[in-house]
């Protein structure tokens, strides 16, 4: 007779994890600057309570790919700003602005 007692350990996935991710896939798409905020603050403080709660929470993956997705959300529109205005300044006519 086998009288052996089997744990199991549950974890959850942490919310903010989630919204982090979401948010942030959505600030790539449907709104570009507030979903990437949104998904970078969120990302920071999921990765915090993650990392506090010693293994009962799960979704640091996504709290990360949301802080990675937000922050290309976030800076991509800027790149691309700054390279629109540099082609345009080099390819501007030269007698444009008589300074």
């Amino acid at each position: 007779m086998d009288n052996r007692i089997t744990t199991v350990r549950t974890t959850r996935t942490n919310s903010l994890a989630i919204v982090s991710l979401v948010s942030s896939l959505a600030g790539l798409s449907v709104f570009p600057w507030l979903g990437s905020i949104i998904g970078i603050i969120t990302g920071n403080i999921a990765g915090r309570e993650i990392v506090a709660s010693t293994g009962a929470e799960d979704g640091e993956g996504m709290a990360k790919a949301g802080l990675i997705l937000g922050r290309i959300g976030a800076l991509l529109p800027l790149v691309l700003l700054l390279i629109i205005v540099a082609l345009g300044l080099f390819f501007m006519p030269i007698g444009m602005f008589n300074w």
